[in-house]
């Protein structure tokens, strides 16, 4: 699907003295409407790209969440005990292929409940810290401009 573009969005046909109803208690003529308007032009119509792939990894996460928040506390008692079994096999040099496998499988296990439990926080946490980078980013490139006007003898004095 493409956009509009500029031929496709015709002018209205009125004589200069016609008035264009922007409200009900404001009325201007067309060439005041022209001057504050600017010309008649359109930009392409973006639709949004819907990645599949994207809402998939959007729907698994909320769905892992959702089967993670329901472990009960004894559960989470259990791995973590397990988890400290194994890793002190691991670190006595002790443990077998198939129990470091489970240990991977335990701290999997583990993380995925710590997400179900605080994984939007962190998310929502991440997008704050997106809006701040970009508005630091934003900052620094204004005082950029600042600088290089200061530099550049450009002032204007005052009368």
């Amino acid at each position: 699907m493409t956009g509009f573009d500029a031929e496709t969005v015709e002018k209205p046909q009125t004589n200069d003295k016609t008035k264009t109803n922007l409200s009900e208690e404001m009325y201007i003529s067309n060439d005041e409407f022209e001057s504050i308007s600017g010309a008649w032009t359109t930009t392409a119509l973006e639709i949004p790209n819907f990645d599949k792939s994207n809402a998939y990894a959007v729907s698994a996460k909320a769905a892992g969440r959702l089967n993670a928040s329901v472990v009960k506390e004894e559960e989470v008692e259990a791995l973590l005990t397990e988890r400290k079994l194994l890793l002190d096999k691991k670190l006595s040099g002790e443990i077998s292929r198939r129990e470091d496998d489970r240990l991977e499988y335990v701290r999997w296990s583990l993380e995925r409940i710590e997400d179900a439990r605080n994984g939007a926080d962190l998310d929502e946490l991440e997008g704050q810290l997106g809006v701040y980078e970009n508005f630091l980013n934003e900052m620094n490139i204004f005082y950029e401009h600042l600088n290089q006007r200061a530099t550049s003898g450009t002032r204007h004095k005052s009368k």
